[in-house]
Formats: structure tokens, sequence, C-alpha cells
């Protein structure tokens, strides 16, 4: 049986659909969740220099459903103003950080976010599904 938590949701600027920080009880983490029309704003944020991994969401092209791309920065703000620059598709991110300093390597964010032990390396994958391990060691021979 799950243990019971408690969810703290921040509305930071008064707009339920505008940022929220939420944080859950005996956890180092935070999410940030925001529309994308927000990232020139949001991406002044401490938490955006931090280490992490993100959620974009926006709607599919045949309109069934969301589509979704996963992602990793250490830290993630670069990584969100790529995005939001070269992806059309998106329209909301999703982000989660830890305290300062706690997503070290794949695998802390990996296991912060999956909420078990996990190897980042073999978790992360690309859109073609090879893992964080494999694109790491063809970089290496380039």
């Amino acid at each position: 049986m799950s243990a019971p938590f408690s969810l703290r949701i921040f509305v930071a600027d008064g707009d339920p659909d505008g940022l929220r920080v939420v944080e859950r009880s005996n956890w180092i983490g935070k999410a940030l969740i925001f529309p994308r029309a927000l990232l020139p704003r949001v991406k002044q944020r401490d938490e955006l220099g931090q280490t992490g991994v993100y959620l974009l969401l926006g709607p599919r092209d045949d309109g069934e459903g969301e589509k979704l791309y996963i992602g990793e920065g250490g830290p993630i703000r670069p990584r969100l103003e790529s995005h939001y620059a070269q992806k059309d598709f998106w329209t909301r991110a999703v982000c989660f950080v830890g305290a300062p300093d706690v997503f070290t390597s794949p695998s802390t964010a990996a296991a912060v976010l999956l909420g078990r032990s996990a190897n980042g390396r073999n978790e992360w994958k690309d859109a073609q599904g090879r893992p964080l391990k494999e694109l790491q060691a063809q970089e290496a021979t380039v």
C-alpha cells in the first residue's frame, strides 16, 4: 500500500493557468508547470538554472490526444529556450528539478522522476529509443 503524502501547489502569479510550483512532502524536488507563452518570463527563475528533466506537451497533429517530448539538461534553461525557438508543437511544459545540485547525474534525475533506483544512462532514451549510454558512446567516437 502506498503511503499518503501532501502536495503544495503555489500559483505564482495568481492565475491558476499560469506558472504553478508544486512540492511534495518528503521529496527534495519541485515541479514547475507553465504554458509555453510564459517561458520568456519563467526562464528567469532560479529553478531553471538547475539540472533537471522536463516534459513538453501539445496537441497531436491528428487531434487524437497529446504529443509528448521528454528532455533533460544541466541546466534545463538553455534546452527550454532552444525548444521554444525550434519546436512549435508544445503548448505547456512540466519541469522537475531537485534542490540545488541534487541532479548531478542522469541517474539521479531518473531516480527522482521514476521514484526508484535507476541507471539514467539506460533509462533516458531519444525519440528513436536509443539509450543515453549508446548516444554518449557514439559521441565519443566522433
